[in-house]
């Protein structure tokens, strides 16, 4: 990559740099990571410890009274730390415990809730002045509704959305706008989708969500590239601004649903993933936190590198490598192709045995049946329907060419053009000698009556398809 093109991309990467917010959702139940004061901070919910980390280890910086069992432990699953310049808020995973950790490094409860278990797997997200909780799983079953942390209540209200969402969805990606406090301008997120109880593979789709209308909009399912992995197995632990920081087979990605863009970094090492206490990235409206561990069982020796957002996008030198979500159809075809292959296979099979059996029709047996004139064709067709040892009289002939009103030589003159055109015909283009065979009643000798002749039936069968 030349100078050029490595500026435009930090350019991209970097245009958006007021009112940074990030989140930081930590690997460890009941534990939370945040920065405060350039100062690397382990909230213990489970003890009732801060900890400050230094060069050697954790130490013990404040302590606080933590929740009694069970709640204590039921309710601080999964912690999610919001940060903005002036904001420190942090969260759970289907729980309403709301905290504030203070400038002066205290930490304040905000809530007065007292339930946890609804909305499990739940999109966290803090647009600046209010947290949210959209969609997730739990005991109220709110699948597709959003909820909203209300300061003054100081409980969690529900605001219904449109359109409503079959089956619900957890949460996964999403970027929105930095310094979107004051427009609340809507953000896209990448939610997992369940379309029954039983959906073993959940749709991954992408949407388009304001809160202020209360309002979801579809904009495509997960992309499936040609390179790099599939977005659904990309797991992010990290968010900064419309940035997700997530990771696949150790590698870090950069992903970004504002502008639909998959981007790869060359970081790839253990050390690149969500911060768990000895290792890891930690993000804070400043920039990224590189901590690495050398610890031993008799000596702990920790690492902290900072680098501006800037600088750490640099340095990871990502590349683009596709996009997130794509087009519905596009996504169907891709996800059901080998359907869709199968129904193409068997229409083409079809074709081929039509024009096959379009092909394999005796041509002389049509020649002959489309060189026949209409009222030859009737005459043939009713003489093939009777059985092997009927006979057709005249009259019956008068009757089905419709000649039966005309004078005695006349019917007599077109019955015999008709019967020779058979004979003449069949000749030329079947090379079958006369095969209408014309007996005499023996009561009466004047009266003549018509078959096919026995031995020539069976030869002349299938004739009866083409007239």
């Amino acid at each position: 990559m030349n100078k050029q093109i490595a500026a435009l991309l930090i350019l991209l990467f970097c245009s958006r740099l007021s009112g940074q917010s990030i989140q930081n959702d930590s690997p460890i139940d009941g534990v939370a990571f945040l920065v405060h004061q350039k100062s690397i901070l382990q909230v213990d919910f489970k003890l009732g410890l801060i900890s400050r980390l230094t060069s050697t280890g954790w130490a013990i910086a404040d302590t606080f009274e933590p929740l009694p069992e069970p709640m204590r432990s039921l309710m601080h699953r999964g912690p999610s730390v919001n940060q903005s310049p002036d904001t420190t808020l942090i969260t759970f995973n289907g729980s309403g415990l709301v905290y504030a950790f203070t400038r002066a490094g205290r930490l304040q409860r905000l809530d007065q809730t007292f339930y946890s278990g609804y909305n499990i797997s739940a999109l966290r997200y803090f647009d600046g002045q209010r947290i949210w909780r959209i969609g997730g799983t739990g005991f109220w079953q709110v699948h597709d509704l959003a909820l909203y942390y209300d300061r003054e209540l100081r409980e969690w209200e529900r605001m219904p959305m449109a359109p409503s969402i079959d089956g619900g969805f957890s949460g996964g990606l999403f970027s929105a706008t930095p310094g979107m406090a004051k427009d609340s301008k809507p953000f896209v997120a990448m939610m997992h989708r369940n379309t029954s109880p039983v959906t073993i593979k959940p749709i991954h789709e992408a949407y388009k969500i304001d809160l202020i209308k209360g309002r979801y909009e579809l904009l495509g399912a997960a992309a499936q590239n040609l390179q790099g992995p599939d977005v659904r197995e990309l797991n992010a632990f990290a968010h900064y601004n419309q940035w997700n920081l997530a990771v696949y087979d150790e590698s870090l990605y950069l992903c970004d649903l504002l502008t639909n863009s998959l981007y790869r970094t060359k970081l790839k090492s253990t050390a690149q993933i969500g911060f768990n206490g000895l290792h890891g990235l930690l993000l804070s409206p400043q920039g990224v936190y590189s901590i690495t561990s050398a610890s031993t069982l008799s000596n702990s020796s920790y690492s902290t590198r900072f680098e501006p957002w800037s600088a750490f996008v640099g340095s990871a030198k990502a590349v683009k490598i596709g996009a997130i979500y794509e087009v519905i159809w596009l996504s169907n075809v891709r996800s059901y192709w080998k359907a869709i292959a199968a129904l193409l296979l068997l229409v083409g099979v079809l074709v081929y045995l039509l024009i096959r059996y379009r092909q394999s029709i005796p041509k002389r047996e049509l020649d002959y049946a489309k060189g026949l004139s209409p009222l030859a064709k009737i005459a043939l067709k009713y003489l093939l329907v009777q059985p092997a040892d009927g006979l057709v009289t005249s009259d019956e002939l008068n009757q089905i060419l419709g000649i039966h009103d005309k004078a005695w030589d006349n019917q007599r003159k077109i019955r015999s053009t008709i019967l020779t055109e058979i004979e003449e015909k069949g000749m030329r283009f079947l090379g079958v000698p006369s095969f209408v065979e014309r007996v005499t009643d023996p009561e009466d000798r004047r009266i003549r009556r018509y078959r096919l002749k026995p031995e020539l039936r069976e030869d002349l069968a299938p004739i009866l398809k083409y007239v």
